[in-house]
């Protein structure tokens, strides 16, 4: 039988797991950005050199 406090520290450890799950989906998220501005600026320098 597991005791209110273990339960309540497995709780807490999901929890943390939880908020780095989430800390690490937003740095994918923010990296997937900065690879789509950059993605975007080369096509645009590509259209540009295409026209030049």
């Amino acid at each position: 039988a597991t005791t209110a406090d273990e339960v309540s520290s497995n709780i807490q450890q999901v929890d943390q797991a939880a908020g780095r799950l989430l800390e690490g989906a937003r740095a994918v998220n923010q990296a997937a950005d900065t690879l789509s501005q950059g993605s975007r600026a080369l096509n645009d320098n590509t259209a540009r050199f295409r026209l030049g």
